[in-house]
């Protein structure tokens, strides 16, 4: 007889009970159907892509929630702050990015495809992290998801930074 969702649930909830970790209260990640927020007046306009961010620990077993993350330009500059739900997800975030078009006329490909950003991300008890050139696509919602390290479960405290490769020329 196969499990249903809410004993495998259970079943990891009895588990965590026993383990390191059973008194920080963690609940596993759930699937949850995810829709389009309309946070921004750029959704559904031309040259928008979206970012959903996915936050987890334990190897993607649990989400954390109210994490915090900071969404940078190219620039440097901070352009968008949201939190994660109990699902360990950020509403959808509507960004700025090059015309799709782009990719289907030779003149205009040296232009390049996507526009790139960074993303911090940081929660109490995890370390914080930074993930550098997320390509963000016209009409395309890029899921970037995140599996944070406790804070005492690390040899170092220092940031963890990613730098994803830049696959277009500029």
């Amino acid at each position: 007889m196969a499990k249903t969702v809410q004993e495998y649930i259970d079943e990891l909830i009895a588990y965590n009970s026993r383990s390191k970790f059973k008194d920080q209260n963690l609940r596993p990640a759930v699937p949850a159907q995810v829709s389009l927020q309309e946070n921004d007046d750029k959704v559904g306009s031309e040259d928008t892509g979206y970012l959903t961010v996915i936050v987890t620990h334990s190897r993607g077993t649990f989400p954390i929630s109210n994490a915090r993350i900071d969404v940078y330009n190219k620039s440097g500059d901070l352009i968008f702050t949201e939190f994660t739900d109990i699902s360990g997800r950020t509403r959808t975030i509507a960004l700025s990015t090059k015309p799709g078009i782009n990719s289907e006329n030779p003149s205009t490909t040296g232009n390049g495809v996507s526009d790139y950003y960074d993303i911090q991300i940081s929660a109490d008890g995890f370390i914080s992290a930074r993930i550098n050139n997320i390509p963000i696509f016209e009409g395309v919602n890029s899921l970037q998801g995140f599996d944070m390290v406790f804070e005492g479960a690390a040899a170092s405290t220092d940031m963890q930074i990613i730098n994803l490769p830049v696959t277009v020329k500029e």
